[in-house]
């Protein structure tokens, strides 16, 4: 390699770019297909994840015996009074509160339906799974969480994220180590 890209095809390329060149040349997106495809990409980044934090919170702060085991978990593999940064070792090794995330996704996919036909069996993963991850162990580190709106009063509505009829009101105490 001598330090110059030379080559168009092996350069990385941007997502509008790969868009327009679907749009133009190959004529496979009309316009509409490109504006989806790219509010799909914005959209991911902040929706998604917003919608995921709010839903695990909630239910956590719903079920304390939940929340109990996920706080003895991170005691375990954290120490309890440790304030430190977390490492990729750590939350892997948070096997419960994996099982946690994993069955709130299942009640309350961050992103319930897409908007192509697929035409064979995928495998999809939460968007932003490992950020959604952080962001609970270090509430959770730090606090204990009381919802305080009962089952049946937050309820799932449909739009491109799965929203709640209103706002989850959620109580946070900070933890007694």
């Amino acid at each position: 390699m001598d330090g110059e890209m030379g080559d168009d095809s092996r350069r990385s390329k941007c997502l509008l770019d790969v868009l327009l060149k679907l749009h133009i040349e190959d004529q496979v997106l009309d316009e509409d297909g490109v504006r989806q495809e790219v509010d799909t990409f914005i959209m991911a980044g902040h929706e998604t994840t917003e919608a995921a934090v709010q839903w695990v919170l909630y239910l956590i702060g719903l079920y304390p015996e939940v929340q109990e085991k996920i706080h003895q978990e991170l005691d375990s593999v954290l120490g309890a009074d440790s304030k430190g940064p977390l490492s990729v070792g750590d939350l892997n090794a948070l096997k419960y509160l994996d099982c946690v995330l994993k069955e709130c996704y299942r009640l309350y996919p961050p992103s319930p339906l897409f908007a192509r036909k697929i035409s064979e069996e995928i495998s999809i993963r939460v968007f932003a799974e490992m950020e959604v991850k952080i962001l609970v162990c270090h509430i959770l580190r730090n606090f204990s969480l009381c919802s305080l709106d009962s089952k049946g009063q937050v309820l799932p509505l449909m739009k491109f994220t799965l929203e709640s009829s209103q706002p989850a009101r959620i109580k946070f105490r900070r933890r007694q180590q």
